[in-house]
């Protein structure tokens, strides 16, 4: 989801690379138009499921079953290259080779066997097929009646020494995966040069590096491997946060493909590294899903909880429970609590696709409640410093803390995360991107969730941990650079202990107009940028800990 309108190219190339791919989009929509309400994808993961199973069944590996779908996006990302070559390359032998090499992965991916009713001791006559070096030419189906070609699928030489891969199967799944990211590294490649020509050389800068490809290529033949537990399905239509949301339920995970630059994660990314971070996003999903799956029920009480391993099928049967009683949020919210209807979406976004948990009530309140401080797992990649080993990496996991999930998302919904520069309503409404609107949104969806824990009688106790989770900077991020129009928060002042020498003070935004570390510590008050002198807040920061024992003794009652 990419809501910053840039470019790489000059406008008419722009233009028509626009018009070849809105041409795509419209065929892929006639088929399965994600944004739409009424479109179920569960009816197109059963498909896959018993393509899958079929598949398997005929002594393949079940990874390579026919998948048609991926037809329009190669066909598309040809079409594109094609382009590219005939424009941009007449004259570029280089650039032209490469990109015909790229375009015959893509032939081959659809390739079709064909094969004659043969025995070894039977050849067709003579001036048949041997002298047919095109299938355009007529003499490709003309061969004698003793000889006559079949397609795979309705009969089938098993005469032949050459076995037909894939049980010739077209448009097999994990082989079409694997030429489609080998395209899109050719497309990356001419962006690249095209945009060095438009706005200076980019080779050398971070827009240029692969860095989500380099840390999670690895994962590519991990999440192929995993079906019939998870799919990947390279799309070409823009769905927001909302479809995303709606489809967490599903083992069908989409993966944008794009063919210009895009904001994305504060950054803008290349074509290539947008499909390596929404292949991730499928990576950590899944993941998170068996994770989920093989921990112990939650309980209230430490004896009553039971080890067990829910179903993977049981729990996406959950996910589709929780899905169709919180979306669409506006089906459940009051018309007073109408307004809140973004900023619910937005978190819900944040735990179900950014921190990639399962769409259950008991996560969603889980996450939600997360503190600063608590843990989460990560992972860093580092190339391997031993002898014999310069060409190995090393993939570190462990567990780091962080800020709590009200922050990370106060933060991004401030700060240029989604949007690069400006804000955009269609994210959160600009007036809403508050403590005490996100306040009020947290307890709305939590009283959704668990209505007997968050009610009216523990509201009170409830709304001082949410704001309390909201106001505490400690290892927060997404805070580097502020959006346009959006203005201090007051309540994010309450209970700051200071400018000078402040753990919280880098990437603060303190009270309106403050400098931050430039004050005197040496008194009580510091200046704002226009020379007035504040009053220097002196209230003790609340302690996250005791809300959350009063917020339970609340909630007890």
């Amino acid at each position: 989801m990419s809501l910053y309108n840039s470019t790489s190219y000059d406008p008419e190339t722009k233009e028509n690379i626009t018009k070849i791919i809105n041409k795509y989009i419209k065929k892929e929509k006639a088929n399965y138009n994600l944004e739409s309400k009424e479109y179920d994808m569960l009816v197109l993961e059963k498909d896959l499921q018993e393509r899958y199973r079929k598949d398997k069944s005929n002594g393949s590996s079940g990874t390579y079953f026919s998948f048609p779908e991926i037809k329009n996006v190669l066909d598309c990302v040809a079409d594109v290259l094609t382009y590219f070559k005939d424009t941009h390359y007449k004259t570029d032998n280089r650039m032209r080779w490469k990109i015909d090499q790229t375009i015959n992965t893509i032939k081959n991916a659809s390739q079709e066997t064909v094969c004659t009713d043969i025995m070894a001791d039977r050849c067709p006559p003579e001036d048949t097929i041997s002298t047919v070096r095109s299938a355009s030419d007529k003499g490709f189906f003309n061969v004698k009646s003793e000889n006559v070609i079949f397609r795979h699928g309705k009969e089938y030489s098993g005469y032949n020494v050459y076995e037909t891969p894939y049980k010739g199967n077209q448009y097999p799944y994990s082989y079409c995966i694997r030429v489609l990211v080998q395209a899109l590294s050719t497309i990356d490649l001419i962006n690249i040069e095209l945009k060095s020509k438009k706005d200076g050389d980019m080779w050398g800068t971070q827009y240029a590096s692969a860095y989500f490809s380099e840390r999670y290529h690895y994962y590519l033949d991990y999440l192929l491997d995993n079906a019939p537990n998870v799919f990947l399905l390279p799309i070409l239509q823009n769905i927001g946060a909302t479809t995303l949301i709606r489809h967490r339920y599903s083992r069908i995970q989409p993966c944008g493909i794009i063919f210009d630059e895009a904001f994305v994660d504060e950054d803008l990314q290349t074509p290539s590294n947008f499909f390596w971070h929404d292949l991730n996003h499928a990576r950590r999903i899944y993941q998170n899903n068996i994770w989920y799956s093989k921990q112990p029920e939650q309980r209230e009480q430490p004896e009553q909880r039971e080890q067990h391993k829910i179903p993977l099928d049981k729990l996406y049967s959950v996910m589709r429970k929780d899905v169709s009683e919180l979306m669409p949020i506006k089906g459940w919210l009051s018309p007073e609590n109408m307004k809140y209807e973004s900023l619910i979406k937005i978190l819900l976004f944040e735990v179900v696709h950014e921190d990639a948990l399962p769409f259950t009530k008991d996560s969603i309140m889980t996450d939600i409640l997360f503190a600063s401080g608590n843990c989460y797992p990560y992972e860093r990649t580092y190339d391997n410093p031993e002898k014999d080993s310069k060409y190995s990496r090393v993939n570190l996991r462990f567990y780091e803390q962080g800020a709590s999930t009200l922050r990370t998302i106060y933060n991004k919904i401030r700060h240029a995360f989604f949007e690069k520069e400006h804000t955009n309503d269609i994210v959160v409404k600009k007036e809403l991107r508050y403590i005490k609107h996100l306040t009020e949104a947290a307890y709305l969806l939590l009283n959704k969730v668990a209505p007997d824990k968050y009610n009216a009688d523990t509201k009170p106790a409830i709304c001082e941990l949410l704001k309390g989770l909201l106001k505490d900077r400690r290892f927060q991020a997404h805070n580097a650079k502020r959006l346009e129009g959006i203005e201090s928060d007051s309540d994010d002042c309450e209970g700051c202990e200071g400018c000078e020498g402040c753990e919280g003070c880098e990437g603060c935004e303190g009270c309106e107009g403050c400098e931050g570390k430039s004050g005197d510590s040496s008194k009580n008050d510091h200046k704002n940028n226009k020379g007035i002198r504040i009053k220097r807040h002196t209230k003790p920061r609340v302690s996250i800990k005791r809300l959350k024992k009063d917020a339970a003794s609340a909630a007890a009652r």
